[in-house]
């Protein structure tokens, strides 16, 4: 199998992987992305990186990505590669938003492969669920300033009780301190009679 047919058949299991739908089985060198023999780079096979792995295998790769000396296939593998590493579960700094880009990157690259199709599927699922986390977060932040209002007009309402029970002690006092004024005026005015 060629290094490329290899991508085109293996790609919606590697997403369904990173997307954590699948478990991740340990890579052979023949499941490796296709690098030429004379430029090949020892990568970290995927179930084996661990969260710190992470940033510097990014790095690694975007690095690699704008190497002026890299072919076409070896860009679209690290393409390929970091859009996996961008999407995996286990990565600590997960950015569907950055893993889409990759991937859309990797596309551009091999724009006639086989694959293209169930790319452009995996594209538009990848930006759906972007937008549906973009709308979560103004949900929540909607849902943030709602309840803030909600907290201050609560203090408010609970100050305004606080001032109403204050006032309504006060008054109940005046009318104790009227009814004994009362009292004591009626009982001087039986007196003088």
């Amino acid at each position: 199998m060629t290094g490329r047919a290899f991508f085109h058949l293996t790609l919606p299991l590697l997403l369904l992987a990173a997307a954590g739908c699948l478990p991740l089985q340990s890579r052979t060198s023949a499941d490796s992305p296709p690098y030429s023999k004379s430029r090949q780079v020892k990568t970290i096979a995927l179930e084996r990186l661990n969260p710190a792995d992470f940033p510097p295998e990014i790095k690694r790769l975007e690095k690699a990505i704008d190497s002026a000396n890299s072919s076409a296939l070896e860009k679209a593998a690290n393409q390929h590669r970091l859009a996996l590493l961008y999407l995996l579960p286990a990565n600590p700094h997960r950015d569907l938003h950055k893993g889409a880009v990759a991937l859309q990157s990797y596309v551009k690259l091999i724009p006639d492969g086989l694959d293209k199709q169930e790319n452009s599927i995996w594209l538009q699922l990848l930006q759906d669920r972007i937008s549906q986390e973009n709308s979560l977060k103004e949900l929540e932040e909607r849902s943030g300033l709602a309840t803030t209002a909600l907290e201050k007009e609560k203090q408010q309402l609970s100050q305004q009780v606080q001032d109403l029970t204050n006032r309504n002690a006060r008054l109940k006092q005046d009318l104790e301190k009227l009814k004994m004024i009362d009292l004591s005026v009626e009982k001087k005015r039986k007196s003088y009679r």
